[in-house]
Order: structure tokens, then sequence, then C-alpha cells
């Protein structure tokens, strides 16, 4: 560097700086540098992982309208970066469904399944999902649900059902069908006997000219089209009574006249003069009738007034299940109401431990009285049972109090607080039973669906204020102490699907159905309704038949004057009557060809005393035999075994089979000890005793030899 001398300026004087403070900046933009790259990715971390979350639901769509009380999918899926803990589904606010992983930090994908019964209306549905943060993420979708309408519960829509009134068969496109012909009964003219289209009627032969279905020889009219139930004559009100003695024809009625009673009681039967009969008063009586034209007098005041809630009401009681332990052949109750005289009621048994109260008091003779609707009422229960030949047994005394509260319907009970040995049950009801707040449902019998293939429905009619319950209880009972409860938590259902409940083949399932109302002591029951039954079909099993051994006892000497039977051929079999399942084997390879013995030359498998297991020491030695031959020539590639000693075939519960087998010497011509085993025996299936295990190990005997088995039986 070189400088240049000015006038009057001095040259510059060149200083030396200190690096101090830009190494000091340098460091200090670093450190900055470095924090905020630190917080970046940290903020990065934390608005990633949150932002990473996916909530899917696939079933049902948004928008969607849905079958009411039917069964409906819900499926979810839930994805997050953090993995997903728990997903839970909420309808309408109330939560429905959750699941959670079974490891703590959590599952990804995390999918959510189940079925939900959508009442008529709008819903809304929330899957929500938690993360391993505890963080969540949600979608929503809103669907709607409307009613099948089906009045008569015959499992046929009310649009397509031509008697939606009245529950019919498919077939007769929901009109009732009684002799199931697929003609309504309405346009049957024989509707007890099913026939051909149009009339409905058997088609006419010989021996039934007018075709009804009666035999000319026991039809009273057998040139008209007529009914079982009126001798085969005409009976267009199907009272039973022919229409040509009918005096009612178009009314059905009852007697030999066919015509309905008159409403009311009866009449007395006149007095002789033909004026209505007098009450004759009893000795000691005064007479009935007041003096004076009977008349009461207008604006007369009662002379024994009563309060308005001490005026009596009606009550109804109804039984409708007596349960003793102990067994007995007879059995009677005393029942007393209040402070009326104890009554006797005597009963049958219907089944073990149950006796028919419900015929007794219940339905037509259900106990009627007037009571005061502020006073509770009081029952007691005495029963005894007897044996023949044995003094009767007192059972148990039992009592309660009911106040006007538990007059609704709901179930009540009669049992002992100590020992069970007697149990009552039973309900109040006012002003009747069929007027309660808790009317007992009707059940409809289970619909299959158009193929008996689902859909499997439950349906039920109830009448009563659905403001008054929370839903009803469904006991599923399979055996007689096997009972499942199914809580229907809607009290506008009438309709439930058994999809989850169905019978297992070969057994018979009853279902009950009740309301329910829950307070805060206790929940409140109406009496189980009509019960209704669904049975499976039976059970198809497969026996499955292993023969295991050959036991040589008493070999058979040979041409040779030896004992040992063979080269060995043969078949085992095992038939059910009308099929037969075979496994044949060979062992054996003879040349009757120049040079050979008169008896042949033969190789092969020969039996010695001993026991020889089938698959290891037959069917395995023969492919064994096949694996060592190299080429075409070699003699064992005549031979040939099964893969298996076992056979199978169907057979059921009871069902006879026929097992067997023969084993034959093959190296002997024309001589009868060619036969070294042919021996079978039958056998009676017995399901109870078999089971699904081994029934032991069996053999069938023979001269020389034993032929071992097992039988196994599967579905």
């Amino acid at each position: 560097m070189s400088y240049r001398n000015y006038p009057q300026e001095a040259p510059p004087v060149q200083q030396k700086k200190s690096k101090l403070p830009f190494i000091l900046g340098c460091f200090g933009v670093s450190i900055l540098a470095f924090l905020i790259l630190i917080a970046g990715g940290y903020f990065y971390s934390i608005t990633s992982a949150s932002t990473q979350s996916i909530v899917f639901i696939r079933s049902p769509q948004d928008g969607q309208i849905l079958e009411a009380d039917q069964p409906v999918q819900v499926s979810a899926l839930a994805r997050d970066d953090n993995k997903i803990t728990r997903i839970e589904l909420w309808i309408d606010g109330v939560l429905i469904a959750m699941e959670e992983s079974n490891t703590q930090s959590g599952i990804n994908p995390f999918p959510l399944l189940t079925t939900w019964y959508p009442p008529a209306g709008a819903h809304s549905l929330i899957v929500r999902a938690y993360n391993s943060r505890g963080e969540t993420s949600q979608a929503s979708i809103d669907v709607g649900a409307m009613a099948l309408l089906d009045r008569d519960l015959d499992g046929i829509a009310d649009d397509v059902d031509a008697c939606p009134d009245q529950p019919g068969s498919e077939s007769a496109e929901g009109c009732p069908d009684r002799d199931f012909d697929g003609i309504a009964d309405v346009n049957d003219s024989c509707p007890d006997s099913a026939g051909l289209p149009p009339d409905g009627c058997p088609a006419p032969s010989t021996s039934d000219r007018d075709g009804d279905g009666m035999l000319d020889s026991a039809d009273a009219c057998p040139d008209e089209v007529g009914s079982p139930l009126a001798d085969g004559c005409p009976d267009a009100d199907g009272d039973s009574v022919a229409d040509s003695a009918d005096a009612c024809p178009a009314e059905p009625g009852s007697g030999i006249e066919g015509c309905p009673e008159a409403e009311g009681a009866l009449p007395p039967d006149p007095a002789p003069s033909g004026e209505e009969p007098l009450l004759e008063p009893l000795p000691d009586e005064e007479s009935p009738l007041p003096e004076g034209d009977g008349e009461p007098e207008e604006g007369g005041i009662d002379p024994f007034p009563l309060p308005e809630d001490e005026i009596p009401i009606q009550l109804e009681i109804e039984a409708y299940m007596l349960w003793i332990r102990e067994s007995y052949e007879r059995a009677w109750c005393y029942v007393q109401l209040g402070d009326e005289d104890p009554r006797r009621y005597d009963f049958e048994a219907v089944e073990t431990q149950k006796w028919n109260i419900a015929e007794e008091i219940g339905g037509e003779n259900s106990i009627r009285l007037l009571h005061n609707p502020s006073e509770p009422l009081s029952i007691s229960l005495s029963c005894l049972g007897v044996n023949q030949g044995e003094e009767p047994v007192t059972l148990e005394t039992l009592s309660a109090i009911h106040p006007p509260e538990e007059w609704d319907g709901r179930e009540l009970e009669l049992r002992p607080e100590g020992e069970n040995l007697i149990q009552a049950r039973y309900h109040i009801c006012t002003p009747s039973c069929d007027e309660t707040t808790f009317p007992i449902p009707l059940l409809a019998p289970i619909t299959t669906g158009p193929t008996g293939n689902g859909p499997y429905l439950l349906r039920w009619r109830w009448d009563g204020n659905e403001s008054e319950i929370d839903g009803f209880l469904i006991s599923r009972i399979s055996g007689i102490f096997e009972a499942d409860r199914i809580w229907v938590s809607n009290a506008s259902a009438r309709t439930l699907n058994l999809e989850d409940y169905m019978p297992a083949c070969g057994e018979t399932i009853e279902f009950t159905i009740r309301v329910y109302r829950n307070t805060e002591s206790v929940g409140i029951f109406s009496p189980p309704s009509n019960t209704v039954t669904w049975s499976a079909d039976p059970c198809t099993y497969t026996a499955n038949i292993t023969f295991t051994t050959l036991d040589v006892h008493n070999p058979p000497a040979d041409e040779q004057g030896l004992h040992r039977p063979g080269p060995i051929y043969g078949e085992f079999w095992v038939s059910n009557g009308t099929t037969i399942e075979t496994l044949e084997f060979n062992a054996c390879w003879c040349y009757f060809g120049p040079g050979a013995s008169i008896w042949g030359t033969c190789e092969g498998l020969e039996l010695q005393m001993g026991t020889y297991s089938i698959n290891r020491d037959i069917f395995g030695w023969i492919e064994r035999a096949q694996a060592s031959c190299l080429g075409n020539g070699c003699r064992s590639n005549s031979f040939y075994a099964p893969f298996s000693s076992t056979l199978h075939i169907p057979a059921e519960d009871g069902d006879e089979i026929t097992l067997g087998g023969r084993v034959m010497d093959c190296d002997a011509r024309n001589n009868p000890n060619d036969v070294v085993f042919e021996e079978q025996e039958t056998i009676t299936i017995n399901i109870d005793e078999m089971g699904f295990t081994p029934d032991g190990f069996q053999a069938i005997d023979g001269d020389h030899l034993n032929l071992g088995y097992f039988i196994r039986m599967r579905r």
C-alpha cells in the first residue's frame, strides 16, 4: 500500500484493531440460532402431532335414512401419529360403545364396530378418539330412522299387507289362512281344507263329489262344498251350524239355532201367571222390597254420605305363578283378601314344581272386589300339599300388605323370608288389568324372513303409556336354570333382532317379555307376557370310525403248513343303511404262470402271531414298499392302500350303523381257507353316551384275528 503526500495534509497513521468483539458477536449469534432451532423443532413436534389425527365413520353414511328398530352396523376407524388408546361412540349425547387398547401406548389404526338399533327420529352420531397424550379428535354424522308399519305384527309391512289388522301368512298376502293353501279364508270356500285356486277346495274325486275334503260317506251335503265342522254342509258364518238349520246364517251364534245370545243375563223363568217372579224373603228377614212403588223420592239425600277418597273402587287380582319346591300329587291354598273370608283354590301340577294357579286365579277367573282407595290391601296365602296315603302337609302361610301405589299392575311376589319352600306371583290392577299402568305385553310368533334365513325378528304389542315406562326386559330361556336377560332401553321399541340369540342345533329357546320402570329404590316390572318358542333344526352328526389294529391270535396254516397267512389283501367298511363307505388295500403280488407252484408264487405282507397297527404296520408297510420301488417292473407296483384308516358316514342319534372287514390270503388258489377274517357287527348310536370323544377301543372278534376300532361323533 502506498500513500501520496498532499499539501497541507498529514499522512494517515495505521492503528491495530482488537478481534474480541467480533468473536463474541459470532458466538452470541450461534447460541441464538441454536435456541431458535430447538424451540422451532419442539413447536413443530407439538403442532404436527396434534394435527396428524384422522377419525373416519365408515357406516352409516351422513344423511342416511335407516329402518327404525332394525340392526345397524356402526363402523369407524381412528388413526394418530401418537397411537390411539380409546375410541368412543356417542349417539344423541349418550355413550353407546367404547373400546380401549390393551397396551398403554395404544394401537394404530384403532377400529370400532358395534350394532345399534335406532329408534324412529333424527340422531347425531359422534366417534371420539383419544391418543396416548390424552388429546382428542372426533368425527360426526347425522342420520334418520323411520319405522316399518306392521300393525298386526305378522312380519308383513302394512303397505303390502292386504289385511293389515289381522295376522296372516305371506302366501295369502298377509291375510288369515288357517288351512295354509295360500288362499285367504275370506275367499276360501273350504277354509279348513287345503285346496286349489280359485275356490281353495280340494279337487273333486269319486269318493268326494263336491271336493270339500269330506268323503261322501261322511258328508251330509255331498254335492255342496261345506265345512267339516258342519258335517260337510255350507256354513257361511262359521259357527258349526249348517246354513240350512241356522236361524241366523249371517251371524255366528251358539246352540242348535245358531243365533247369538242376547246381551245381559237371561231373565228368570216367568211365574205361572206370566208375571215376573218376586223374590221370597228368607225366614226372620224383612221383605227385600220397600213399601210403595219402590221408586226413590226425588231430591232424596244419602243417609250415609262418604268422602270422595273413601268411595270404594274396583280392584282385580290375577295370579300367574305358583311354585312349590317339594313334589306333591295335590295342592290347595286358602287366599284371603282384606277382611273377606278366605277362599279355597285347588290346583293341578302343570310341570315340575309349578301349578296351574293362572287358570284358577287369572283371566276370566281373576278375583274382583271393591276396596277403599285410601287403605292398603292385605293378602294372605296358606297352602297345603298331599300325596296318596299320607297326611296333608302345611307348606307355609305367606302374607303381604300392598299400598295403593302398588295397584298399577306391577309384578308382586309372596315368598318366605327363610327357606324358600313356596313362591307365588301376581298383580293388582285398578280398575282392571286391561286398563292398568303396566298392561302385559303380547309377543308375536318369531319371524325368520321370507326364506327362513333372516332377518330373525321378535315383535311385540304393548298399548300402555310409554311415558310411564323405561323399556322392556326380554328373557331368553334355554334350560331349566339357563336364562339370559336382554334389556331394551327404549319405550317405543317393538322389535328385537334375534341374530345374536339364535338357538343351537337341536335346541329350543323360549322368550317372554316384561315392561319395566326404574325408580330410586327398586325396579318395577310387569308380569311376563305369553311365551313364544324358537326350535332349531336337529343337529346333524357324522360318525368317524377309525380301524386301529389287527390282533392275530390264531393264525391258520397255509398250503405249506406254515402259520403265516399271506400275502394279504382286503377291505374295511361301514354302512348306515343307505350309504356304504369302504377302505380297500392290497399287499400281495402273485404269479401263476409257468414255473410257479400249484398255489402260485406270491410275495407281499404276511401275518404272524401279534398285533398290527393298521395305519403303521399294514398301510404304512405298503407305502414303504411302493416308495422303495424304482421302475415299472417292481412287484410292489400292484400294491395299494388308503391314506388313512378312518371312514366318515352321516349318523343321527338312535341310528344303527354296521361296520366290519375282510382279510384274504392271496397265495392259495381255489382253496376254502383263502378267507382269514370276515366279520361285522351292528351298533346303535347314542350321542349322550358317545359324546364327541372316542367311545373306548372296541373290537370285532374272529376265529384267527380281531379287528379293533373306535368311534368319534362330530357335528
